[in-house]
């Protein structure tokens, strides 16, 4: 088979429209397969946005705390990263832990070493 080209080297509109036709007709292209397949992507557009809707509503709900983490007067990330909430006074660790709502186990009293 001929094919016949325009000035600028492409098929020409009739022949490309043909050759389509022809193509469908050899594989068995039909439009309710289309349709299938359409109704499968519109099911799977709507899971995943459920899915995403899910997953903000879940991250919005945890409440992931900003930083710097400020408790009181004391600035957390600041402490940990000078290396200083060890030195903090037992009372100030203790009103640190009520404020953020943290039980403590164990003796609330400092321990004495014995040398």
């Amino acid at each position: 088979m001929k094919f016949k080209r325009d000035d600028k080297g492409e098929l020409v509109q009739r022949q490309v429209e043909t050759a389509g036709s022809q193509h469908a007709e050899r594989h068995g292209d039909s439009q309710p397969e289309v349709e299938e397949e359409m109704a499968d992507d519109m099911e799977a557009l709507e899971f995943e946005t459920a899915m995403q809707n899910l997953r903000q509503a879940v991250y919005n709900d945890l409440k992931i705390p900003e930083h710097p983490i400020e408790v009181n007067q004391f600035n957390i990330c600041k402490l940990i990263q000078e290396g200083k909430l060890k030195t903090l006074k037992l009372q100030d660790l203790k009103a640190i832990c009520t404020t953020i709502g943290l039980t403590t186990e164990g003796s609330q009293a400092r321990k004495k070493v014995l040398c």
